[in-house]
C-alpha cells in the first residue's frame, strides 16, 4: 500500500522535467507526454490553489488502484486534501 507523503511544488516540476527528458529520449510518445504534463501541472496548481485557501501546506492524493476507463495508473498523483 502506498502511503501518503508530503510532496512540495519542486517535486511536482521535477517530474515535469522528468517526462521531458522521457519524451526527448523517445521512451514516450508525445500523446503520453501530454497527458502526464497535463496531469501533473493540474496537480501543481491544485497545490497552490488549496495552499492559498486553507494557509497550510497539502498532501498529494494517490490512485489506490488502476482503472483503465479514466487512464488512471497504481501510485499517480490524482489530487490534493488540506485539514482546515
Amino acid at each position: 500500500m502506498i502511503t501518503e507523503k508530503q510532496i512540495e511544488a519542486k517535486d511536482i516540476k521535477r517530474l515535469l522535467l522528468r517526462v521531458y527528458r522521457r519524451y526527448n529520449s523517445g521512451a514516450i510518445t508525445e500523446a503520453q507526454a501530454y497527458k502526464e504534463t497535463y496531469l501533473l501541472n493540474s496537480v501543481l496548481k491544485a497545490i497552490e490553489v488549496v495552499q492559498t485557501i486553507s494557509c497550510q501546506h497539502p498532501v498529494i492524493c494517490r490512485a489506490k488502484k488502476s482503472v483503465a476507463d479514466f487512464g488512471i495508473r497504481e501510485g499517480q498523483e490524482i489530487g490534493v486534501k488540506s485539514t482546515c
